[in-house]
């Protein structure tokens, strides 16, 4: 039997007029969303390096000197290839200056005597220091004269460049204007860097001068103390009698400096270790077993050696003076203990 009676029919959609069906499926659109954000932030980022590098290249032209090198004297050594990422020295030509390659006309070089004559450059007038040429006279004795007084010199010539960083950090905001180090300490001071009771924020420029003052005492004290033995033992080889040259001191016979290691832990225990914490103490702990036992001669005689002992630590004792007045008047005296 047929059913006549109507059924109700739905309206045919635009998709089923032609008989196809068309499934769409659904869409991540959280995830089209979130990376729609990171290519605009990827193109952000590129843009605003873009115009960094700009506007560096920019002061950089702008900032002209009468001269090239009086323009190169404004940057420090370090960003003139004088020290590499893997924390070597590097010389000229960029190679590693590891010291097999060094050329027999550097060794008999008096590098000493080279560095007093950088730091007395950076004395400025009665009582002021000039950064620029601090950290440049920092640097050759990083990279020229004390790794040839031995391998036990590694870590402190890690902490030179440590502390310059952390100088230029500051000083490269205004190069001309902190070329003054007490204008540079006044303006972290001003600035409100820095707590009252010499309380330093680290890292920054008064942190850096701090322990790089600390740094050039320690070796001020050796310095000073090889030179003092030395004439001791002279003076005392003198007065006595010679009995079939028996008296002569050891350095007189061998032409050394020696009992080096006892210097430069005594040197150590005066200047450095009061401020190192438990970190540092066993650090400088293990390079002081490297420490040989005699100090090398710097110089083409024993007679210009000790002359340049003495002369270096002349010019650095008047340097470390300025800057320890210079700090103690700006509250700057942390003596707080590193890790």
């Amino acid at each position: 039997r047929v059913d006549c009676r109507a059924r109700p029919t739905s309206p045919a959609s635009p998709a089923m007029a032609g008989g196809v069906t068309i499934h769409i499926p659904d869409l991540p659109v959280l995830e089209l969303v979130l990376m729609v954000i990171s290519v605009l932030l990827l193109r952000i980022l590129l843009v605003v390096q873009e115009g960094v590098q700009l506007l560096r290249d920019m002061h950089s032209k702008d900032e002209t000197e009468p001269s090239s090198e009086k323009r190169r004297s404004l940057l420090p050594l370090s960003r003139q290839n004088r020290y590499s990422t893997e924390g070597t020295c590097q010389n000229d030509t960029g190679r590693n200056d590891t010291g097999s390659e060094r050329s027999s006309i550097e060794q008999p070089a008096r590098q000493l005597k080279m560095s007093a004559g950088h730091f007395a450059k950076c004395l400025v007038g009665a009582a002021d220091v000039d950064v620029a040429l601090f950290i440049a006279a920092c640097e050759h004795l990083a990279c020229k004269v004390l790794p040839l007084i031995g391998p036990f010199t590694l870590l402190s010539i890690r902490e030179v460049h440590s502390n310059m960083k952390k100088i230029e950090h500051s000083f490269e905001l205004a190069p001309v204007r902190y070329r003054s180090m007490r204008e540079l300490l006044h303006a972290e001071t001003a600035a409100g860097m820095h707590q009252p009771g010499g309380l330093i924020v680290d890292p920054s420029a008064a942190m850096g001068l701090l322990w790089a003052r600390r740094g050039l005492q320690f070796w001020i004290f050796i310095f000073r103390e090889l030179v003092a033995q030395h004439e001791l033992r002279v003076s005392g080889s003198n007065a006595q009698p010679e009995l079939s040259g028996l008296s002569e001191s050891s350095s007189s016979r061998t032409g050394k400096l020696d009992n080096l290691k006892e210097v430069v832990e005594r040197g150590y225990a005066a200047s450095l270790q009061p401020y190192f914490g438990w970190l540092s103490n066993n650090s400088m702990s293990l390079a002081l077993r490297a420490v040989p036992a005699e100090f090398p001669v710097l110089a083409p005689t024993m007679g210009e050696l000790l002359e340049d002992l003495r002369e270096w630590g002349d010019v650095l004792e008047e340097l470390v003076e300025r800057m320890a007045a210079m700090q103690q008047e700006l509250d700057l005296e942390d003596k707080r203990k590193s890790i």
